[in-house]
């Protein structure tokens, strides 16, 4: 069916542009046989065939000019020349048709040679009367085409000029003289009449779109037939009745017998035609048809996507808040509670960073599954988007019934989920907000769950929490501390503060660690980085500020070198979702080339459980790394899941002692033995040690015992800025 539509303008302009080369060569064809006096060529019966040399050049010019100014992609200058083509048709003309007015002569007839077949007193090469105004006619109507304002009178105008040269050109094939001979210079030529004819037909098809013309070059079924009825309607009575004429002329058949053989062929021409339309009609209206089933289709699965989650199926936003807004008037008539459990995942995004989006998404479909598996059929299982999932219990006897939903939908999730070849585990967070004693409306609910949910998240997750009014205080003050991270990256409200790193054998500064601090722009309180961090995760802000804290880093470790102190290392800690941000390597490399410093003095470290997460990621990037000249470290170590298979493939530079291991030596066995053990591996993979959190003689005596290389924490230096650690900088040197 799609054939049937396939009209388009571009298809016009290039039958149209065939039809200015058919003109171009008509004409060329005419000029030869006046050149070279080819009888052939210009004449097949004297006085009716010879086109006249004026008439030859300005056909010539009206073809190049229509095909200059037609097709999309023609250049300014091509559709200036095809308009200057124009103006030169509309000026010969005018000056052809003076010459018969005032009967002048202006010197333009013997443009080459003369008329072979015209008398010596003639004038040879004169454009006779209709030709002259068929020219301006042309002229003007390739004139107008560029311009809206001239368009649609351009094609009437071409429209018009059409039908009388086909006119005459019937009246030429029945043998009517007295409609083609104007004046006492001849006949118009049969190629004359045909180029006036395709010519005109070329710019009303060069506007395929416009007027009349639209009907017949529409993409409906209403355009096909009309192009399909109206070559008939034309050419069926003109060719048959020249048959008939013909025939009775030569006595081959009597003028009865023509009429009834011609009133039977046109009746069967049009029978054939009307029901070759109507078949293509009933098809179009079994496409209607079909298109409208599918039109149904399309807005029932619209309204489906407007109520139901793609992925999974169950109610969205849309719908639960229209079911939760039902719930609540008929709790209220009953005088019954209504309970909303907000429900989010813990440690959801390694899934999509570790195996993909798919396997993600697989997650999602099953937890949908295992939550309806939970909750009764009358309650609603709702995705908000993400890793967020909404239970709307829509009848709870007592506030403990939705505790008892809560406690099982966090076990069903806990569930082993299978992804490729290996078991995955998580957890959720779960807050809950009950009508009508925390909130009547069903935004205020919605909200008021989200805070409990987040509260349940800062107890250490993989717990439920029922509302209460402070939890409300703590959502507002971490979007507060978002809102006014998101101002400080702005406006200067982060600064970088320094803690030194000392060698154990000697005591001396080999290094330090640049650790970022959060100083609100509007003169509060400085925010701790345990409560701004976490926040600065969640919200995506890790990324611009880590981007920052490494260029400022790398900015103040350049202007100590300058002001000519030795040397130093600076360290710099990477969020896991800078690691993974795809481009880290080249922020790196920038943060390098715009600073000036020498990547021997950086140091970049990265947790062993961002590591971990995608191992095979992570060691290509290090090494990407270190390929730029920097080092890298493992921070948190010990902390992580490391086996130790895939430890002898770090490629880590040194690897950094949690702090959880030193703070209780050497008194804790268990922590003297891990730290024990990791110096002993990180000497045999020929790696560095380092001890964070080092606050009292005892351990700093542990570390320096058992071979530790360098320690840094409060027992030498809190986080110092740059102008303090500069001092003790000075003191050092």
């Amino acid at each position: 069916m799609d054939h049937l539509l396939s009209f388009s303008p571009d298809r016009y302009s290039r039958i149209a542009q065939i039809l200015s080369l058919t003109v171009l060569g008509i004409c060329t064809l005419g000029f030869v046989g006046w050149v070279w006096y080819g009888p052939i060529l210009t004449s097949f019966v004297a006085g009716f065939y010879q086109m006249k040399i004026n008439t030859i050049f300005t056909l010539a010019c009206g073809a190049v000019s229509l095909w200059c100014q037609i097709g999309r992609h023609r250049r300014p200058a091509v559709r200036t020349a095809g308009r200057g083509l124009a103006v030169i048709m509309v000026v010969l003309g005018l000056l052809n048709l003076s010459q018969y007015l005032w009967n002048i002569n202006i010197g333009i007839d013997e443009l080459l040679r003369g008329d072979p077949f015209a008398a010596p007193h003639q004038f040879p090469g004169r454009t006779s009367v209709p030709s002259s105004c068929g020219i301006i006619a042309a002229g003007l109507a390739l004139l107008g085409l560029q311009h809206k304002k001239w368009n649609s009178r351009a094609v009437k105008l071409a429209a018009v000029s059409a039908c009388v040269w086909i006119g005459l050109g019937v009246a030429y094939l029945y043998g009517l003289a007295s409609l083609y001979q104007f004046n006492a210079f001849g006949g118009l030529a049969i190629p004359t009449i045909i180029c006036f004819i395709l010519l005109n037909i070329g710019v009303l098809l060069s506007q395929a779109q416009q007027g009349f013309m639209f009907y017949f070059t529409n993409r409906s079924y209403a355009g096909l037939a009309a192009r399909r009825l109206l070559p008939t309607a034309i050419l069926a009575p003109v060719l048959l009745n020249w048959l008939v004429l013909f025939g009775h002329e030569a006595e081959m058949i009597d003028i009865r017998t023509a009429l009834a053989i011609e009133t039977i062929i046109i009746a069967l021409v049009l029978t054939i035609v009307v029901g070759w339309c109507a078949r293509s009609l009933l098809a179009f209206e079994r496409l209607v048809s079909i298109k409208q089933s599918e039109k149904v289709q399309a807005l029932e699965k619209a309204a489906r996507l407007a109520h139901y989650d793609a992925l999974t199926g169950l109610p969205n936003r849309v719908l639960l808040n229209e079911r939760l807004g039902e719930a609540i008037k008929a709790a209220g008539r009953k005088a019954g509670s209504v309970s909303l459990l907000f429900i989010d995942l813990d440690r959801f995004k390694p899934i999509n960073d570790t195996h993909g989006h798919q396997a993600g998404d697989n997650v999602l479909i099953q937890i949908g599954q295992r939550l309806r598996e939970v909750v009764r059929e009358t309650d609603t299982v709702a995705r908000l988007g993400g890793d967020e999932f909404v239970v709307l219990l829509a009848e709870t006897r007592a506030t403990d019934d939705a505790g008892l939903i809560a406690g099982k939908l966090i076990t069903a999730i806990e569930q082993p989920y299978k992804v490729g070849e290996e078991e995955m585990y998580l957890s959720a967070s779960i807050g809950i907000s009950v009508f009508p004693k925390d909130g009547m409306e069903p935004q205020t609910l919605m909200e008021h769950a989200d805070a409990a949910m987040y509260y349940a998240k800062s107890l250490g997750k993989r717990n439920y929490q029922f509302y209460a009014p402070h939890m409300t205080h703590e959502a507002v003050r971490r979007a507060s501390i978002e809102r006014q991270m998101r101002m400080a990256l702005d406006e200067g409200g982060f600064v970088v503060e320094y803690q030194p790193k000392v060698s154990v054998s000697n005591g001396r500064l080999i290094g330090v660690e640049a650790l970022v601090r959060f100083k609100p722009t509007d003169g509060r309180q400085p925010v701790s980085p345990v409560e701004f961090i976490p926040i600065a995760e969640e919200s995506g802000l890790i990324v611009p500020l880590g981007r920052w804290v490494l260029e400022e880093a790398c900015r103040q470790n350049k202007a100590w070198q300058n002001a000519g102190y030795v040397p130093l290392p600076v360290s710099v800690n990477v969020s896991a979702a800078q690691f993974r941000s795809g481009n880290f390597a080249d922020v790196v490399h920038h943060a390098l080339k715009t600073t000036g410093l020498s990547p021997a003095y950086l140091d970049l470290e990265i947790t062993e459980t961002t590591v971990m997460q995608n191992f095979d990621y992570a060691i290509g990037l290090m090494r990407q790394l270190q390929g730029l000249g920097v080092s890298v470290s493992i921070d948190d170590f010990g902390t992580g899941s490391s086996s130790l298979s895939k430890l002898k493939l770090f490629s880590a530079d040194t690897l950094k002692i949690d702090r959880s291991f030193i703070r209780d030596l050497p008194h804790n066995r268990d922590d003297a033995a891990i730290t024990c053990a990791i110096i002993d591996l990180a000497r045999n993979l020929n790696q560095r040690v380092i001890a964070e959190g080092v606050e009292t003689q005892e351990q700093f005596a542990f570390l320096q015992e058992h071979g530790c290389d360098e320690v840094q924490g409060f027992y030498f230096s809190a986080p110092l800025p740059a102008e303090k650690f500069e001092s003790m900088y000075a003191r050092q040197w």
